[in-house]
């Protein structure tokens, strides 16, 4: 009896060491030596044809074993083109005879003609690769993508992690949108409204010096296609309004003139409200003012009120006319908390919020 239970455990024991050691074997996934690393994806439409421009890096090229090579640019740009985006995929894997891999992708960057009222479509390349991750950035390029990512960075290994850099420090400072790849996947309608920020190629870096790209402007997208931007220095109190914000540079009156004062977000409630028979917004803010002298008291409200009418004044411009540019997110509030309101309206929901009302208040404390 003896025999037999320890042989079953010994047998037992064999058979899950050789499912382990196989199930291992497995998990370090296709070899990346026959793989093209992809960071970053540029898509553009020309003469009907997609033109897809693939930032790969290079690691077998010198400098690729440091961090910081300002000798060598350890990156490299295919250009592919077909009439759909996974045939022009295809003719950029043509010219180096490997796969394009995509589980290292970060950001898709979309020329000024990409149609985006179809997001599923034009994104159907990533959710047929399961290595893509949902939190890829994404955004618009104010000519081309191809111009984009053909301007190489010397200050990181690859020039994708400076514009992540540049997208996430400015969206959390409120001077631009930052939106992700799973944001816009969820949508279905065509007339959805999108924040997309813009990155902009403002120096190429011509006679040494470094390129500059900037990321403070973010397009309104309607139809899939932008109708207006956003400024960092008009609407930075907009976009305080946005998860993504975390902060923002606001203006305190003072004697001597206007005071620069920096602002932290620390609170924000959001809902859709019927009020006095006609829907309201209703918005909370909270923010603290930093180092506000003496006075502080008196200056956290004139700031607190000065982003109220910031913050109303933008709702006015975006709600004033037939067809509302949604850069508040009121439709997907009003499907949440009043989701039969949304039901009754939804085959003329943006004539609806055209007519919704403000109530706005901001909160302003000393740090």
């Amino acid at each position: 009896m003896k025999i037999e239970r320890f042989t079953m455990a010994l047998f037992v024991f064999i058979a899950g060491s050789f499912v382990l050691l196989y199930s291992s074997s497995n998990l370090h996934g296709p070899d990346l030596r026959r793989r093209l690393l992809c960071h970053a994806v540029g898509i553009d439409v020309e003469k009907g044809e997609f033109h897809i421009t693939a930032q790969i890096f290079k690691p077998s090229q010198p400098g690729s074993d440091t961090p910081v090579d300002i000798t060598q640019t350890n990156v490299e740009v295919l250009d592919g083109r077909g009439k759909t985006i996974p045939q022009a995929i295809a003719d950029c894997e043509r010219q180096r005879g490997k796969k394009l891999f995509l589980g290292h992708l970060k950001l898709i960057c979309l020329g000024r003609n990409v149609d985006l009222s179809k997001p599923r479509d034009l994104f159907g390349f990533c959710l047929g690769d399961k290595t893509v991750c949902l939190e890829t950035d994404i955004c618009f390029c104010t000519d081309s993508a191809q111009e984009l990512l053909q301007t190489h960075m010397t200050t990181e290994m690859i020039s994708t992690e400076n514009y992540i850099n540049l997208l996430d420090y400015n969206a959390k400072t409120s001077r631009c949108a930052r939106c992700r790849l799973i944001d816009l996947l969820g949508e279905k309608d065509e007339n959805f409204t999108a924040l997309v920020p813009v990155l902009e190629v403002e120096s190429k870096g011509e006679g040494g010096k470094e390129p500059v790209v900037r990321a403070e402007k973010t397009a309104v997208v309607q139809n899939g296609k932008p109708v207006r931007t956003l400024d960092a220095q008009r609407n930075s109190e907009a976009f305080l309004l946005l998860k993504s914000s975390v902060s923002a540079v606001g203006q305190a009156q003072v004697s001597a003139g206007p005071e620069a004062v920096m602002i932290e977000k620390c609170g924000l409630e959001k809902s859709m409200t019927i009020k006095d028979g006609k829907l309201c917004f209703k918005c909370s803010l909270k923010v603290v003012a930093d180092s506000l002298g003496e006075s502080g008291g008196e200056k956290a409200e004139q700031i607190g009120k000065k982003i109220e009418k910031k913050l109303q004044a933008a709702f006015r411009e975006s709600y004033s006319g037939d067809r509302a540019q949604d850069i508040f997110g009121l439709e997907k509030q009003l499907r949440f908390d009043l989701p039969r309101v949304y039901l009754n309206y939804k085959d003329n929901i943006q004539q609806y919020l055209s007519k919704a009302k403000a109530d706005i208040e901001v909160v302003c404390m000393v740090k």
